[in-house]
């Protein structure tokens, strides 16, 4: 069993350091999550931890091993796959693959992608694992690797099946894993159309066009669930991921993701007081320290900047706030919960199109 590639989205399980007035205090849906990529810190979480049924977004983990193969040279967007009566008959949503034909891997990958197609993620299974059984047992062997703890696989496609469960913050993990990993895997996930055997199947993911910087990732409905949605806009230099479980109707689903995206996004503008947990003249002395910070469960970022001198330092940040009393408190909780004592808070500004970082006193 390979370790995970991405042990730094472990954070995801851990502390929340972040006061935002921009983002709401509650979304419609059963649960909800929303992450900034370039740091994982978790800028709203509603009931993150609830046990859902997955539906399509189990497709995102047989996505991901596709990817893993590929990256491995297991098998290649050319790799011919032959289809087989057991794939198209899974039922639900459809590529319209029909027996005895062939397709190219990189056909069915889009055919999960943009399709949804159950059909395309039976043929992947067995094309990568020989049987739908050792591909799942890979789909959970792999969760476990990237810190799922609340999620079980029964299925490639994520059909009903009891006992086949997760929560937002598990395909949080492993959507921001699928993403960095393999960031050119959202070209399949930003087609807007797929046609295949005279048929026409429209992207599910409407937020491509409706939401600038959206260009990912999935979608997914079983009743037991009720309507569920991954998915990641890129605006600038930063990337959110949100994570929608259990709204009532597509519409309800959309319009969440919508105000979680919104929101995150003028949070990250708006942003102003970080706390400081050390400064160094070494960039790889600063990443040390954050890497025994993140392993311990506190999200943290790397700053370069300079001195008054002129000297180039790096200092690690952790926290975005929108407040002092907010960063205060996190910095006593610093203080308190890990015995980091010599954090300050440093207050943000502008000058001149230059964002400026300045330390302020706190008690």
């Amino acid at each position: 069993m390979r370790s995970a590639p991405l042990l730094f989205f472990a954070i995801l399980v851990c502390w929340c350091p972040v006061s935002w007035a921009a983002l709401p205090a509650h979304v419609e849906a059963r649960s909800a999550i929303l992450v900034e990529m370039g740091t994982g810190v978790v800028l709203f979480e509603q009931d993150a931890d609830l046990k859902i049924p997955p539906a399509s977004l189990t497709k995102l983990m047989t996505l991901y091993l596709a990817h893993e193969d590929m990256e491995s040279h297991k098998a290649s967007l050319e790799s011919l796959v032959s289809i087989g009566p057991k794939s198209t008959s899974a039922g639900g949503s459809s590529m319209h693959l029909r027996p005895g034909e062939t397709v190219t891997f990189g056909e069915l990958l889009a055919g999960m992608a943009v399709a949804s197609g159950n059909d395309a993620s039976v043929a992947v299974a067995r094309f990568l694992g020989k049987t739908v059984e050792k591909f799942v047992k890979r789909m959970n062997d792999t969760a476990e690797d990237l810190g799922l703890k609340d999620t079980v696989f029964k299925t490639p496609n994520g059909l009903p099946v009891e006992g086949q469960l997760t929560t937002a913050r598990d395909m949080a993990l492993l959507s921001a894993a699928y993403v960095t990993r393999f960031p050119s895997a959202l070209k399949l996930h930003s087609i807007k159309d797929l046609q295949h055997n005279g048929m026409v199947v429209s992207n599910t993911n409407k937020l491509l066009d409706s939401f600038p910087g959206v260009d990912g990732l999935k979608t997914g409905y079983v009743a037991a669930s009720r309507y569920n949605f991954s998915v990641t806009a890129q605006r600038d230099d930063v990337r959110l991921l949100a994570v929608i479980l259990g709204a009532e109707t597509k519409a309800i689903r959309f319009r969440e993701a919508e105000k979680l995206l919104e929101g995150g996004f003028a949070a990250i503008r708006e942003y102003t007081y970080t706390v400081q947990v050390g400064s160094w003249n070494s960039a790889g002395k600063a990443q040390e320290k954050m890497n025994v910070l993140s392993s311990n469960g506190i999200p943290v970022r790397l700053d370069e900047y300079r001195s008054p001198e002129g000297r180039k330092l790096f200092r690690v940040l952790t926290g975005l706030f929108d407040s002092f009393e907010s960063a205060t408190a996190y910095k006593r909780k610093l203080a308190s919960e890990r015995g980091i004592s010599s954090s300050y808070i440093l207050h943000r500004t502008e000058h001149r199109g230059r964002v400026l970082l300045k330390p302020v006193f706190s008690p």
